[in-house]
């Protein structure tokens, strides 16, 4: 029982990382590419978070040209997360077992999961930093809900393979 409360805990935790992680990411990226922050909108946008910057253009299914500095700013959150699943696998995989690898475990399993996910379900439904990334790079929807399949595919498979 004692272990269940722990390992709920770490799955607290490692969730708040994983999402306060991805919407900064956006926000350093944005501000590398000079965007100004207008504000933040935690845990209440459709039931997830929402970064606004000034003078943001409207990405819709209408919308043909996306500047690279809209792209990056998309893509942040979800390469970022990401690049920190594969890491804190390694970490997981390379330190002797205790409770900071049960954390490790957790947090890993958030990483290497969460982002992905999201990422094939914006494919699949056309929303989200997808959206953009999509229209960017002028992928149809089905290619980037291939791409993100293989992700999700090649990030289960790492998951299985070492942390389990």
């Amino acid at each position: 029982m004692k272990k269940f409360f722990i390992i709920a805990l770490f799955l607290i935790i490692s969730v708040l990382i994983q999402h306060v992680t991805h919407e900064l990411l956006h926000v350093l990226v944005g501000r590398l590419m000079g965007f100004k922050l207008k504000r933040i909108q935690w845990f209440s946008y459709y039931g997830g978070t929402r970064v606004f910057f000034e003078n943001e253009p409207e990405i819709s299914d209408d919308s043909s040209d996306i500047p690279k500095e809209w792209f990056l700013t998309s893509a942040a959150g979800i390469v970022g997360t990401t690049l920190l699943g594969y890491i804190s696998v390694f970490i997981f995989a390379v330190i002797p077992t205790n409770l900071f690898r049960l954390f490790m475990w957790v947090l890993s399993i958030m990483l290497m999961l969460t982002d992905c996910s999201y990422a094939l379900a914006g494919s699949a439904g056309n929303f989200g930093d997808m959206c953009c990334i999509g229209k960017y790079l002028k992928w149809s929807r089905k290619k980037k809900t291939a791409v993100s399949l293989v992700l999700f595919i090649v990030n289960c498979i790492i998951v299985k393979s070492v942390l389990f």
